[in-house]
């Protein structure tokens, strides 16, 4: 599947509820419903969770089976999600945050967080 276009970057925001770094960069998240089958791009990922915008309304407190197709992986990371917030204001998004993830894609995921932050630094030291 082709991935959107964007420019990888990392956020590290300081606070509370900023507890892992976060790859700010495009990822196809596939959210399984029974028989029915969505797909939502990501631009904020974390190991803890992630951001995507959501035209279907969705409660906080609810659990969400996804997929994850990270860039250059063959295979998705498979991760069950609960959803901590709503956003209704503008495009419509909802927060979520992994409650569970196999270790092989728990690594998988910080390996791609973390390489965001890398290639991140290494655009920084060419220009």
């Amino acid at each position: 599947m082709n991935q959107p276009s964007d420019t990888p970057a990392v956020d590290r925001r300081s606070g509370a509820r900023r507890k892992a770094r976060r790859a700010m960069r495009p990822v196809w998240v596939r959210e399984r419903a029974g028989t029915d089958e969505y797909l939502h791009c990501a631009r904020d990922v974390s190991e803890g969770g992630a951001f995507f915008s959501h035209a279907i309304p969705r409660v906080v407190g609810s659990l969400l089976a996804l997929e994850l197709e990270i860039p250059g992986e063959a295979e998705s990371i498979v991760v069950d999600g609960r959803v901590v917030r709503v956003r209704e204001d503008g495009a419509p998004g909802v927060a979520v945050q992994f409650v569970r993830m196999a270790a092989a894609d728990q690594w998988r995921l910080r390996r791609y967080v973390t390489g965001a932050a890398t290639s991140k630094l290494s655009d920084r030291r060419t220009r």
